[in-house]
C-alpha cells in the first residue's frame, strides 16, 4: 500500500465507530435512490456537522407495496383493454354487416354469367395458341442452330 493509503486507514481506525457509521449513512441514500425506492426518513449523525439531522433515504418496496403496484398494473391494463374493445364492434355486429353488404351486391343473371365464361375461355384459347407459336419457333430457331455442332 502506498502511504497516503495507509494514512486513510490509519485515520478510519482512529475515529470511533459512531463517526464511520455516519459516513456510511451518508451514502446509503446515494445507493438507494439510484435503486428508484420509496423515501423514508432516517436519522444520522454527521461529522461534518456534528448534530442530528433528518435524511431521505429510499428503502427497497415490501411485499404488499409489490403487490399493490402489480394490482395497479393490471387494473390498467384491464381498462386499456376495454377501452380498445369499445371501439370494435362484436362479432355478431359484423356477421350483420356482412349479411347487410350481401343485400346491396348486385348479382350476375345466368345470361351474364354464360357469356362472361365465353369470354374467359376465348382470352385462355388465345393466349394458349400464342404461348405455343413461340415454343415451336424457339424449339425449330434451336435445333438449326445446334445441327451443325452435333
Amino acid at each position: 500500500m502506498q502511504a497516503h493509503q495507509l494514512h486513510i486507514v490509519e485515520k478510519q481506525k482512529d475515529q470511533p465507530r459512531k463517526i464511520r457509521d455516519g459516513q456510511i449513512l451518508s451514502i446509503l441514500p446515494q445507493a438507494y435512490s439510484a435503486q428508484g425506492n420509496k423515501e423514508m426518513m432516517a436519522k444520522d449523525k454527521r461529522p461534518q456537522t456534528g448534530g442530528l439531522q433528518e435524511k431521505k433515504v429510499k428503502l427497497p418496496p415490501t411485499k404488499e407495496e409489490v403487490k399493490q403496484e402489480q394490482k395497479e398494473e393490471k387494473a390498467k391494463r384491464s381498462a386499456k383493454a376495454r377501452e380498445r374493445r369499445k371501439d370494435k364492434p362484436s362479432i355478431w355486429q359484423r356477421i350483420r354487416d356482412v349479411f347487410a353488404e350481401l343485400k346491396k351486391v348486385r348479382w350476375p343473371t345466368a345470361k351474364d354469367t354464360l357469356k362472361h365464361t365465353g369470354i374467359v375461355l376465348a382470352v385462355v384459347v388465345v393466349f394458349s395458341l400464342v404461348v405455343f407459336g413461340i415454343d415451336q419457333g424457339l424449339f425449330a430457331l434451336l435445333k438449326l442452330l445446334t445441327r451443325g455442332i452435333v
